[in-house]
């Protein structure tokens, strides 16, 4: 029995594998989702031995919104059948669905009137991290109000763990018939960060019920150096760091809190907006900007990675390590298939004087 598949409306599932038989030649295969139904192709044209490979193509109109099982059933000649099942969990498109925080009265509430707040190192007292301010500005370049997150970062020698500073705010836990309603799968928000060394570091960690020993999930963001950058992150894409007890997959119903971290020593900022949940039901939330709304589009769909801008534009995919793994060039809009990867890389789009950076998620891919 394999993992669930993931899909959004309107895919389609390919299906490829492959069948033994004892004796009798293979005569037949089909695969059942619901009420519709169609034949496996066998690879070579013809059912007629005892080893066949096939392939399928499950279209959008067999998948709607839900889990479904997929059933494939093959037989021989002499009438012996094999089933499998493969399940398959299909979503919406995921969407902003719940503001968290935009600033816009001047504090550092939530939707649901908890604060954010500064979290610092479990071991703040001797890692002696100096919290210059945390607080809503508004710059006069763009308007709005922001949060802004500034501090400086100092290592202790017996410290064994980069020390941080984050900008967290707390969960309820009412929150869990919240995700169920909306389907919250992700959040979304508008990123602007800055650390003084080289080897400095940011995440976005969340916290749940689940984890008792501190080996939380959380996926790398990017130093943008200061500039503002737009993020959106599916919660699949967070991982434990595999020190502790595996719990598996975040669910977002059991979430207790969320970080904004910076990590090592040196002067650092994290700055906020427009920080929304991601959702695959119900109205999208309107009304909500973005500090990065005039910066090159770029998006992903399933496998595809695509630019939409008019003008030359430079694209390179960057890996946790910092190494290039791609570069391409070009003019007006582009799509095309991203190479496989395995950790965490980020797209880098530039166009003269702006940026645009979007994380990838190997299982997105």
């Amino acid at each position: 029995m394999a993992k669930a598949v993931k899909l959004v409306v309107g895919d389609s599932l390919i299906l490829a594998g492959w069948s033994r038989a004892d004796g009798s030649p293979l005569q037949r295969g089909i695969w059942r989702c619901g009420a519709a139904s169609g034949d496996l192709v066998a690879t070579d044209g013809a059912w007629d031995g005892t080893t066949e490979s096939w392939t399928a193509r499950v279209p959008p109109s067999g998948l709607g919104d839900g889990s479904h099982p997929v059933t494939i059933v093959v037989t021989t000649t002499a009438g012996d059948s094999a089933v499998d099942t493969l399940p398959v969990v299909v979503h919406g498109q995921p969407r902003l669905s719940l503001l968290i925080s935009d600033f816009n009265d001047q504090t550092l509430k939530t939707w649901w009137a908890s604060s954010w707040y500064p979290f610092l190192s479990l071991d703040s007292a001797a890692a002696k991290v100096v919290t210059d301010s945390m607080r809503v500005r508004t710059d006069s370049g763009l308007g709005s109000p922001y949060l802004d997150l500034k501090g400086t970062i100092v290592q202790p020698a017996g410290l064994t763990y980069p020390n941080m500073l984050s900008a967290a705010f707390g969960v309820p836990a009412r929150f869990d018939s919240t995700v169920a309603a909306l389907d919250i799968v992700g959040i979304d928000f508008d990123l602007k960060t800055s650390h003084s060394s080289s080897t400095g570091s940011f995440q976005l960690m969340t916290n749940s019920t689940a984890v008792t020993d501190w080996d939380v999930q959380v996926v790398a963001l990017p130093n943008t150096k200061g500039q503002w950058v737009h993020q959106s992150i599916l919660f699949d894409q967070l991982k434990q760091g595999g020190w502790g007890k595996v719990v598996g997959a975040l669910d977002p119903k059991i979430l207790t809190f969320i970080e904004f971290r910076a990590l090592g020593a040196g002067d650092v900022g994290v700055a906020l907006d427009n920080v929304a949940f991601l959702g695959t039901r119900g109205e999208p939330v309107i009304g909500v900007g973005s500090r990065a709304k005039s910066l090159p589009a770029l998006s992903l769909h399933g496998h595809k990675l695509s630019i939409s801008v008019e003008g030359a534009w430079n694209l390179r995919v960057v890996g946790a390590d910092g190494r290039v793994r791609e570069r391409r060039s070009g003019k007006g809009p582009a799509q095309w298939a991203l190479e496989p990867s395995r950790g965490m890389t980020w797209a880098v789009l530039e166009t003269p004087g702006r940026r645009t950076i979007l994380a990838v998620s190997p299982s997105m891919r």
